[in-house]
């Protein structure tokens, strides 16, 4: 028996010399970047024929289309299952099989071609769950699960990234259980969407009721989330509340100082503040009782998970997290953005060396000098411990000219700027202030103010146009003696 091993050191075939590698990607523009990264491409049907010093095989790489197979119909199964009837359910196949669907058989059947001649597969699909679940579908339905399989697992489509990873491909079966976590999943929802569905349908039908009631494992829940929060908002009712607030005349200038507490009405203020000698809108002395200034730093936010650039590009250009999503992934796609289904914030030390070594690079595509950089890896950023299947959603190495970046779509344009800009904000100064707290008493209540007065914009100079701005007090100096008159303001909540 012979074992021939490549240069990953992992076994690749039995029983023989492998003369036939097939590398299976999960779509088409997947496979066209594997491609372009080896000395030598042609493009066959289904794919593309490659010869490279990684591999002593022939090389094959194919493609999905994402789901080529997908699970049975009820009807499958047992001819009782096709009409919907109370009594059918629940529905339990004892064993579930899948089928390719109906508008992609030709293109399976190419892929079946050539996973039918390989002597090792290298799955090649998006680094995730539902990325081996694809592949793995499409292997066991072609009938060549037998065979033995490495994985591909990147996080960049750029060319360094694809060849140093088919250079360190890891054992196939290390990755089965992901398979068989996402397919578990998809068994559970194709059991919940059946069964329920038909249930709820028959059950409103019965009531008078007309149409399909669709239910789902995912989608109901939300949607009663969805419709939770619409109630909430629905019968919220206002209530009027006051805040004290003093203006005060100072020896170097004017400020506003608040009272601590809320009353329900304005006699309520009143007959507080009356308790205590202070008069309503009239001028009284007043005293700065505590001057207190503190230098507070701040560091950039952390590098975005797919969840934070969704939240932070809805608020600012009102994007839905699915239009991110499927933006990021267009960017990902053109070797721009690592990849974008991740729910880390970190990155590790080899990232981090690329980003650092084309600072400049970056900065120049934002327009934005960073004088002093930090150029020392952070653990708020670079921690190797904290990544897991995928690092955070950062800048490849590929370099944007600006014509090429003229060439993006208008939301493209401004998602890339959101990552190039958060990425390069980790190398910038902190965001440095002072916040001085000031405690100014009328009689014996204590009324404060807080201002900041910054002395380092630091990173906020990077992210300014991707910050909602937020008015703050700036103030420099008090005197110790001071003329107050009170007020009030009322607001709704």
């Amino acid at each position: 028996m012979l074992y021939w091993r490549d240069k990953s050191k992992h076994m690749l075939g039995v029983e023989g010399i492998v003369t036939k590698i097939v590398i299976l990607a999960e779509k088409p523009s997947q496979a066209k970047a594997y491609a372009d990264s080896f000395q030598s491409k042609q493009k066959i049907a289904g794919g593309f024929a490659i010869k490279d010093e990684l591999f002593t095989a022939d090389v094959i790489i194919t493609y999905a289309y994402g789901h080529l197979v997908e699970l049975q119909n009820p009807e499958y199964y047992t001819a009782d299952w096709k009409k919907w009837q109370l009594q059918q359910l629940p529905m339990f196949p004892e064993r579930y099989q899948f089928k390719v669907t109906a508008d992609k058989r030709a293109h399976f059947k190419q892929v079946k071609s050539y996973l039918d001649e390989a002597d090792q597969i290298i799955i090649a699909t998006d680094s995730d769950r539902e990325g081996e679940n694809i592949a793995r579908s499409i292997i066991e339905v072609s009938g060549n699960a037998q065979k033995p399989t490495q994985r591909l697992w990147i996080n960049s489509l750029e060319s360094d990234e694809i060849r140093k990873g088919f250079a360190t491909l890891r054992p196939g079966a290390d990755y089965y259980s992901a398979y068989i976590e996402a397919q578990t999943r998809q068994i559970s929802d194709w059991l919940v969407g059946m069964n329920i569905s038909r249930l709820y349908t028959l059950l409103l039908q019965k009531k008078g009721l007309t149409g399909v009631f669709s239910i789902g494992r995912v989608q109901t829940p939300t949607l009663f989330l969805i419709w939770q929060r619409q109630q909430e908002i629905a019968e919220f009712k206002p209530e009027t509340y006051y805040e004290a607030y003093l203006e005060v005349e100072a020896e170097h200038g004017h400020y506003r100082a608040k009272h601590k507490q809320q009353f329900k009405s304005l006699a309520d203020l009143r007959a507080y503040f009356k308790k205590g000698n202070i008069s309503y809108q009239t001028e009284q002395p007043a005293r700065v009782t505590k001057l207190e200034t503190k230098q507070k730093q701040v560091a950039s936010p952390q590098l975005y998970s797919l969840s934070d650039l969704q939240s932070h590009a809805n608020r600012l250009y009102k994007i839905s997290p699915a239009s991110t999503l499927k933006i990021v992934q267009t960017l990902y796609e053109r070797k721009l953005v690592s990849y974008p289904r991740t729910d880390c914030h970190f990155i590790t030390p080899a990232e981090f060396n690329y980003l650092k070594s084309g600072l400049s690079d970056y900065c120049n595509i934002e327009q934005v000098e960073i004088s002093d950089p930090r150029l020392n890896a952070n653990k708020r950023y670079v921690d190797a411990a904290k990544v897991q299947e995928h690092y955070a959603i950062i800048p490849t190495k590929k370099k944007l000219s600006a014509a090429s970046l003229a060439k993006l779509g208008n939301f493209e344009k401004k998602l890339y700027h959101l990552i190039v800009k958060r990425t390069i904000a980790m190398f910038a100064p902190p965001y440095v202030y002072d916040e001085t707290t000031v405690e100014t008493s009328v009689e014996t209540e204590p009324f404060k103010t807080i201002g900041r007065t910054v002395k380092q914009r630091g990173w906020k100079a990077i992210l300014a146009t991707t910050t909602p701005k937020v008015k703050k007090r700036r103030f420099a100096c008090f005197a110790e003696v001071a003329t107050a008159r009170t007020g009030c303001c009322h607001l709704s909540r």
